[in-house]
């Protein structure tokens, strides 16, 4: 007989709050608004590692090698970026993360997310000087797929929180 976890009712003030959506092709992310996304859990460190690159260009002559001093680099150019995020602490609004993000019926199966993700990660903007109203900035990053799906059970922590820490990596990344 399988227990029944409660989904919590952590207070969520001090998280970034994440929405997602699944969606099918390209072509659909520019009709997709914040209020169209579904909130399903909350984090408390995002990690984001946006790497690019860099490709060089030399000149080789015969003797390059043998040379004491060898020809210069000519150019340098970018490579195509990649971003790989890391979410910890992810406190879950109901039982289970794959399912939370959309793929019903997936149990706790990371291979069982087939369309890749839409997610907004919401953070808090403090106040410029004592007279503004504190702000908030969203990122939003498309071509989400999780890579892998970790979960920790801690039956000490108030609420009987499910605790997770988890790796993505996306095609993508704008500010709204």
């Amino acid at each position: 007989m399988a227990l029944s976890i409660p989904a919590t009712q952590a207070r969520l003030q001090p998280y970034i709050n994440v929405k997602a959506m699944p969606y099918e092709t390209v072509d659909q992310l520019a009709q997709i608004t914040l209020s169209q996304m579904k909130q399903v859990f909350a984090v408390q460190k995002v990690s984001i590692k946006n790497d690019r690159p860099a490709n060089f260009y030399r000149e080789l002559a015969i003797n390059n090698y043998k040379d004491p001093n060898p020809k210069p680099i000519v150019e340098t150019y970018p490579g195509l970026p990649t971003y790989e995020l890391t979410l910890e602490r992810i406190i879950l609004y109901s039982g289970n993360l794959v399912e939370a993000l959309g793929f019903e019926n997936a149990g706790h199966d990371v291979f069982q997310q087939y369309k890749p993700l839409l997610m907004a990660f919401e953070l808090f903007q403090p106040p410029a000087s004592a007279n503004d109203a504190a702000g908030s900035v969203t990122y939003m990053y498309h071509g989400c797929w999780l890579q892998n799906n970790p979960l920790d059970f801690d039956i000490t922590q108030d609420d009987l929180k499910m605790i997770q820490s988890i790796n993505i990596i996306a095609a993508g990344v704008k500010r709204s």
